[in-house]
């Protein structure tokens, strides 16, 4: 029986006409199981979930992309469910000379009391056709491997815990990312290697690209070698970048309270 993938915009950065928006990033992702994907940075995703009729009380399996603040600060709205990361996505990191932090606020221990927790550096299958992708090797060149985070000895923050959510359809992969520091190409790459799919149907959810230089450039040509049919780069994807995506693929802007719904075939 053929499925169909529905994406729902909790938050993300551009608001719609029924649903506000901040910095951060949350989808439900609905295959043949339905996901939370991060939580924002405040209870805004609770809120947005009820305007657009979903009930997060039915969802029993939240998966972080990483450790930042505007994709879990919004666990703290949550409780009795299954929680599925990367080991780091707890530490204590920073930005900027102004040493800011960026981690999340609920502590390792909070969130154990709150939540079954099942750390993954490795791929982990959620559910028959869902796998969380764990730790991203990072092996393209043009992808930048060093960040301007660092942890609470100075040291520069790698963003280990980085990854996505890949769901495996019959037209191929569709991957969900949340900010792709690990780099989206890596991440598609290495989707590919775990699930041994080489088509790849679509990718949504923040790029972290913010100029249109030559990083933005390889990594639109990297999709237009892999043929990709949906790319709806968003969040933390700045509009110089946001152009190029639109110019080469017609991708549309993602709005806070819109929704996606993809047919298998």
């Amino acid at each position: 029986m053929a499925l169909k993938l529905k994406i729902y915009i909790l938050v993300d950065n551009v608001a719609s006409a029924t649903c506000n928006a901040e910095h951060g990033l949350s989808y439900v992702i609905d295959f043949d199981k339905q996901i939370l994907f991060d939580t924002g940075q405040s209870d805004l995703f609770v809120k947005n979930a009820k305007q657009m009729q979903i009930d997060i009380d039915e969802i029993n399996t939240v998966v972080l992309s990483h450790g930042h603040y505007d994709h879990g600060n919004g666990l703290s709205m949550l409780k009795n469910k299954k929680l599925i990361c990367h080991p780091d996505v707890f530490t204590h990191r920073f930005s900027g000379k102004q040493h800011k932090y960026v981690g999340i606020n609920l502590s390792k221990t909070d969130a154990a009391s709150r939540f079954d927790i099942i750390e993954a550096k490795e791929p982990y299958w959620i559910s028959e056709k869902m796998f969380f992708l764990g730790e991203v090797p990072k092996n393209f060149g043009f992808e930048k491997h060093e960040t301007s985070f660092h942890l609470e000895n100075n040291e520069p923050d790698k963003l280990l815990d980085d990854s996505a959510l890949v769901v495996k359809m019959s037209q191929g992969l569709f991957i969900v990312s949340g900010c792709a520091h690990s780099g989206i190409c890596n991440i598609i790459e290495h989707a590919k290697a775990v699930s041994g799919e080489k088509i790849i149907f679509g990718v949504i959810g923040g790029f972290h690209l913010k100029l249109n230089n030559k990083q933005t450039k390889e990594t639109v040509q990297y999709m237009k070698n892999n043929d990709i049919k949906v790319v709806m780069p968003s969040h933390c994807t700045d509009l110089p970048a946001l152009s190029v995506f639109h110019s080469e693929f017609g991708s549309k802007q993602v709005k806070v309270g819109n929704s996606y719904t993809y047919s298998e075939e």
